[in-house]
């Protein structure tokens, strides 16, 4: 049988057991060395296809007699071997490690003193059969094929990239929430990476302070100071290990907080200056309204529950793009031609807010409206 042993340590003795820094290698044993030169070693999840990525590297192959360092392995909080604690076949291999089971934190070829000597220490030209009787791993795993692999890098499953979506809307704190849970799409990818419980409890908490924001009018600043703390340590977890969809809605929900906390009146350009609007989600907006009514329409749209509407409220600019819009109507639409500069100067403003926030595709719409209004304006208006 394979036995792979997987754990902190290397392929050189660590000088912590004196009485033995040299073992021999018992009959009917076989010993592979591996190491990761401290890169980390990500093995597959699932069990399937190879044990492990490419970054293990063999130092050193021995049999019967051989004399090998007294190596030792040890558990280590970089390494992720949950799924070894229930499954101890995986890829063909059985597989044990330092703190695993019944294993014990620290797993040594042998563990031989003084006190009590191993037998392997006797030399076979005096009578000694190479047998371990000492408890140690070669006592353990003796007559095996031992793949003995030690990281200085963390040892955690093959993380694949996270391809999540979310659809901003009422109540998408709620669903965050409950995508991050043990019966979420994402749980299982968010354990992997040892950020499940941060980003579950970063969209419960933030999810509770934008509710009684919004409903109760209740401004909870110690709510959403600890919102922000758990999604930004997740963040920090995230950044390099392929969950750039993830972090793109965590950002979203710190920026949302942030925007509720200073209470903004409607304008970007009030916000702080520490706000990071690219952080949102682009508003991919394509205007395929056309005819003597497109204006209205896009204001309708505008006003409607759906993406754009969630966007420039996530933005503080939802209630300031309708009202430049009900100008924009009153003055192209119904004739009145005193309000073009009102109306001028209101879709003016609205796009210098709406600019460096992720929303070009808004800022294009805007602009046809604004050519427009110069249009049609009396030309004493038009040249402002």
């Amino acid at each position: 049988m394979n036995v792979v042993v997987l754990g902190y340590g290397s392929c050189e003795f660590d000088g912590e057991h004196p009485a033995a820094s040299e073992v021999v290698v018992p009959p009917g044993t076989e010993i592979k060395l591996f190491t990761d030169y401290g890169r980390g070693l990500a093995y597959s999840r699932d069990g399937e296809g190879e044990f492990w990525n490419s970054d293990a590297v063999p130092c050193g192959h021995y049999g019967p007699g051989d004399v090998i360092p007294n190596l030792a392995l040890h558990r280590s909080p970089m390494n992720n071997l949950a799924v070894f604690q229930e499954r101890e076949r995986h890829a063909g291999h059985f597989v044990v490690g330092p703190g695993l089971r019944t294993m014990p934190d620290c797993l040594r070829l042998c563990t031989g003193t003084v006190d009590h000597p191993c037998a392997s220490w006797v030399h076979p030209q005096d009578g000694g059969s190479g047998d371990h009787d000492c408890g140690g791993f070669l006592h353990r795993f003796a007559e095996h094929s031992i793949t003995w692999v030690a990281c200085h890098g963390p040892v955690v499953p093959i993380i694949h990239e996270i391809e999540y979506s979310m659809e901003y809307g009422r109540e998408w704190c709620v669903r965050f929430a409950h995508d991050a849970s043990r019966d979420g799409c994402l749980h299982a990818a968010l354990v992997d990476r040892g950020v499940a419980d941060l980003v579950r409890n970063a969209a419960d908490i933030g999810g509770g302070y934008l509710f009684i924001k919004d409903v109760q009018g209740v401004n909870d600043r110690g709510q959403a100071e600890e919102a922000k703390r758990h999604a930004e340590q997740a963040i920090s977890r995230l950044e390099g290990t392929g969950a750039d969809s993830v972090i793109s809605v965590l950002k979203t929900l710190i920026t949302e907080i942030q925007l509720r906390e200073y209470s903004l009146p409607g304008t970007v350009s009030d916000a702080p200056d520490e706000f990071d609007y690219s952080a949102l989600p682009e508003i991919k907006y394509t205007n395929g309204f056309r005819g003597p009514t497109w204006v209205r329409d896009f204001l309708d749209e505008v006003s409607s529950p759906g993406i754009l509407r969630e966007g420039l409220v996530a933005r503080g600019l939802h209630r300031a793009m309708r009202n430049a819009l009900q100008m924009a109507r009153l003055a192209m639409d119904m004739g009145q031609t005193r309000v073009f500069p009102k109306a001028i100067d209101e879709v003016q403003n609205v796009i210098a807010q709406l600019r460096n926030t992720h929303a070009d595709s808004v800022v294009s719409v805007l602009e046809e409206v604004l050519a427009a209004l110069r249009e049609r304006a009396p030309r004493s208006t038009s040249t402002k």
